[in-house]
């Protein structure tokens, strides 16, 4: 039985799970905080607003390209991080 994600995007305003279904080997929720390993294979996400606020922490030694959106302003921004796997995030 696969472990479902925890954790939420809103994309075309509706709640999506943080990682498809199959990619989650674990999941811990504790004082609302949710802490999750998922295990992603290359691709991309749609196009998505996270609720809450969001800890990236990357295992892996190949660099992961994101890129943000402000909320105020519209203005895009690309980052890319080497070390990608777990996700902390507390919904307010």
């Amino acid at each position: 039985m696969s472990i479902k994600s925890r954790i939420a995007l809103l994309t075309d305003g509706k709640q999506i799970p943080a990682a498809p279904d199959g990619s989650v080997l674990s999941t811990l929720s504790w004082e609302g905080y949710t802490i999750e390993k998922h295990l992603l294979s290359p691709g991309e996400l749609p196009e998505h607003t996270i609720l809450g606020h969001r800890l990236t922490i990357t295992t892996d030694k190949i660099p992961v390209n994101f890129e943000f959106r402000e909320k105020a302003n519209g203005n895009r921004s690309e980052h890319q991080f080497t070390f990608f796997n777990n996700f902390l995030t507390k919904r307010q």
